[in-house]
C-alpha cells in the first residue's frame, strides 16, 4: 500500500431504483378510502361544529359590541339632555329669581313711597294744629311770663327795705 487516497463513490441504483416508486395495488385504493373517510369524519364530528361555535361566538360579540355602542350612545344623548335640562332649570330658576326679586323691590318701593306720602299727609295735616297749639301755647305762655313778672314785682316792691325802719 502506498499512501494513495481511494475515492469511494455509492452505487446509485442503491437511491434511485429504476423499477417504479410506487406499485399501484388495491392497498392505495385503501388507504385513500381510508383517508377520505377520517377526512370526511373529522369534517362532520371537529370542524364543522367548531366553526359553527367560532361563528355563533363571533355573531354574539359582534352583537354585545353593537349593543354596547347603542347603549353608550344612548346613555351619552340622555347624559346631553340631561345637562341641557339642568341649564334650562338654572336659567328658569334665574329668570324666576329675578322676577321675583324685581317684583320684591317693585312692591318695596310702591310700600315706601305710600308709607312715605302717608307720613307726609300727617305731617301736612298736623302742621296747622301744631301752629295753632304753637300760637297758643305761646300765648299763654307769655301771658304767665307777664303775670309772673308782676307778681315778682309786686314782691320786690311789696318788701320792706332793709335799711329804711330800722
Amino acid at each position: 500500500m502506498g499512501g494513495g487516497v481511494m475515492l469511494v463513490v455509492p452505487d446509485s441504483s442503491l437511491f434511485f431504483p429504476l423499477a417504479a416508486l410506487i406499485d399501484l395495488d388495491v392497498s392505495v385504493l385503501i388507504q385513500w378510502g381510508i383517508f377520505l373517510f377520517t377526512a370526511i369524519a373529522l369534517n362532520q364530528l371537529v370542524f364543522r361544529p367548531m366553526l359553527r361555535v367560532e361563528d355563533l361566538r363571533e355573531s354574539r360579540t359582534a352583537g354585545a359590541r353593537q349593543e354596547a355602542i347603542d347603549k353608550t350612545a344612548e346613555a351619552e344623548a340622555r347624559i346631553t339632555e340631561y345637562e341641557e335640562n339642568i341649564r334650562e332649570a338654572r336659567r328658569s330658576g334665574s329668570d324666576s329669581y329675578q322676577s321675583l326679586k324685581d317684583g320684591a323691590t317693585a312692591t318695596s318701593n310702591e310700600v315706601t313711597s305710600e308709607a312715605r306720602a302717608r307720613a307726609n299727609k300727617a305731617i301736612d295735616d298736623a302742621l296747622p294744629g301744631l301752629h295753632s297749639t304753637y300760637e297758643s301755647s305761646r300765648e299763654t305762655l307769655q301771658k304767665t311770663a307777664a303775670e309772673m313778672s308782676e307778681n315778682i314785682l309786686e314782691k320786690i316792691l311789696q318788701a320792706p327795705s332793709a335799711g329804711g325802719k330800722s
